[in-house]
């Protein structure tokens, strides 16, 4: 505990001391009105701060709370202080403990952002009416190849993709009948590039509470087979080729 008599020393001992919770007086000496609490909360780096107000300047309370204090407590020694003062901390103290857990979480949901925005997979969030929500950079890359309006999955084929009509339809057709939890996969190739090839992968999910039981999401992977297509043309060449080679002398 390190204590200051006026707001003057209070910023001078800040300079060096970074306090886990601050409590101050409503009014101090050198300080007019409640403007003092934004100085502590500045040069604190946002701590806590308890403010202490008698019971004719609750207005003077208010407005420090709108300036950054976390919580205000009468000044009543001669009645039930302590315990006020054991609950005003105990309640910033779980507010401290929420709001570390929420940037920690906050910080891993960046992490997987960046992951899956940079994957050479491709991902789309598509809500129950059918919309992209949120593709991907290789999900778009994806939605290029195929030629078709992006932002309905209802038409995200064209002329470019192989059978586009038969595929269309079972896309659509399993986006209407699929439950949550169902998922349906095929393969996506294309007209001019005839090497190139995709593993179309929808999973369906159930929307969150507060939702009817029947509105569904869907979430789509996408991923390039190309090479994995190419190595297993190449193996069943060899393993013809081999079988060609070994045919006679073997007979």
């Amino acid at each position: 505990i390190t204590a200051a008599e006026n707001l003057k020393a209070a910023l001078e001992k800040l300079s060096d001391f970074r306090p886990d919770l601050i409590i101050s007086d409503i009014h101090l000496p050198d300080s007019s009105s409640v403007s003092h609490v934004r100085d502590l909360s500045s040069r604190s780096d946002g701590a806590p701060i308890i403010v202490l107000t008698s019971s004719n300047s609750l207005q003077d309370a208010v407005e420090a709370m709108k300036l950054g204090a976390r919580d205000f407590i009468v000044k009543n020694f001669e009645g039930d202080f302590k315990e006020a003062l054991i609950f005003s901390l105990s309640r910033i103290h779980a507010s401290v403990l929420l709001e570390a857990e929420k940037k920690a979480l906050q910080r891993k949901l960046e992490v997987l952002r960046v992951a899956i925005e940079n994957s050479n997979d491709g991902l789309a969030v598509v809500d129950p009416e059918y919309r992209i929500a949120y593709g991907n950079r290789s999900f778009n890359s994806f939605v290029r190849l195929c030629g078709g309006r992006g932002g309905d999955l209802r038409e995200l084929f064209s002329s470019a993709v192989n059978k586009a009509g038969e595929l269309q339809e079972s896309l659509t057709g399993n986006l209407e009948s699929l439950s949550a939890g169902s998922v349906w996969s095929t393969e996506v190739t294309f007209s001019e590039d005839k090497a190139r090839a995709f593993d179309f992968s929808l999973s369906v999910v159930q929307s969150g509470p507060g939702h009817e039981a029947d509105v569904r999401e869907f979430v789509l992977w996408v991923r390039d087979i190309t090479e994995e297509k190419r190595r297993q043309k190449l193996q069943r060449e060899i393993l013809s080729t081999t079988t060609h080679d070994w045919k006679v002398p073997l007979g």
